[in-house]
């Protein structure tokens, strides 16, 4: 699939069908996906807005491994919560000291829940999104 046949005399005819090999599978066997999903930018013109603004898009559509932090947790769950001083406050109130002692308490190395288990139970991902902020938050999570 790859067109990569050839006959193999040396080893370096061997190392080069592998390069070859892997370029395709990793370049060429999603180049037609790629070039729909340009297109696709085009349209509105986001992709030119992308090329010429590199570094403001980088944040937004690349991942960057970064270590999970209770605050991350925190601000992916903000709820929305009653008026103060009505009674349903003030048990929100208390759900959300619980919710923030479970979660500190995940951060440490002897518990056996952490936070990636956390947030991948909740919204099934296992590390926060590269375009997740705060307006994108899941805001309509119950307290």
């Amino acid at each position: 699939m790859a067109g990569t046949r050839r006959i193999i005399t040396t080893p370096e005819d061997a190392q080069k069908m592998a390069l070859d090999t892997a370029h395709w599978y990793i370049l060429g066997r999603t180049r037609s996906a790629f070039e729909r999903f340009k297109d696709g930018l085009k349209t509105l013109g986001i992709y030119s807005a992308m090329v010429e603004n590199k570094e403001l898009f980088l944040d937004v559509m690349c991942h960057h491994d970064s270590p999970m932090m209770a605050e991350n947790i925190k601000e992916a769950f903000q709820p929305s919560l009653h008026p103060p001083g009505s009674n349903r406050r003030s048990t929100e109130n208390l759900l959300l000291c619980l919710w923030e002692n479970f979660i500190f308490e995940a951060m440490d190395d002897e518990s056996d829940v952490s936070l990636e288990r956390i947030l991948f139970f909740a919204t099934g991902v296992k590390s926060i999104p590269p375009a997740w902020s705060e307006a994108q938050s899941m805001s309509s999570v119950p307290a």
